[in-house]
């Protein structure tokens, strides 16, 4: 009774899977159909595999070379706004040295000029000084005026002090 259930079960059983293409010996070992079948299922999966590859290749590609050709394209233009940036720089720089240069010049003739000035106050100083020292000798007696005059000789500031010997005509 147990192996006419086993076969009643049985029987529907193989019943499908000869339905559906499977036979006893691909149970027990692999037969040449199925290993065909299996064969060329792998080689349609590799087809589409590689179909699938190759076209995200390209698409990855095509992505990158516009990716690279963004990246150019920007970097260039800010290579471009850099260079105008350092050129007008470099041209301001060029002003300002130009500037700085000119007010060199300017300090340097001023300061010629101060000494001229300055050479000609003490000359004029001296001649003062004497002179005073001359009409001081040529007055006599001991009026007002004559004791100012030796006075303001004598108490002259460091500037009026005589400067080196300088002839007269």
């Amino acid at each position: 009774t147990q192996r006419i259930q086993v076969i009643l079960i049985m029987i529907p059983g193989a019943g499908y899977l000869w339905y559906k293409g499977f036979r006893f010996s691909d149970l027990q070992w692999v037969s040449r159909n199925s290993f065909q079948q299996a064969i060329s299922a792998m080689s349609t999966a590799q087809t589409r595999l590689d179909k699938f590859v190759s076209e995200f290749r390209d698409a990855v590609q095509k992505k990158l070379a516009e990716f690279q050709s963004n990246v150019s394209t920007m970097f260039g233009a800010v290579e471009k706004q850099i260079d105008e940036k350092v050129g007008d720089v470099r041209v301001g720089v060029a002003g300002a040295q130009m500037t700085l240069d000119g007010l060199d010049t300017r300090v340097q003739r001023l300061e010629g000029k101060l000494d001229e000035s300055n050479n000609s106050i003490q000359y004029a100083n001296r001649g003062i000084q004497l002179l005073c020292s001359v009409v001081a000798e040529s007055v006599s007696g001991s009026s007002r005026s004559v004791k100012q005059l030796q006075d303001f000789a004598q108490s002259s500031p460091a500037s009026l002090e005589a400067p080196p010997a300088v002839p007269l005509l």
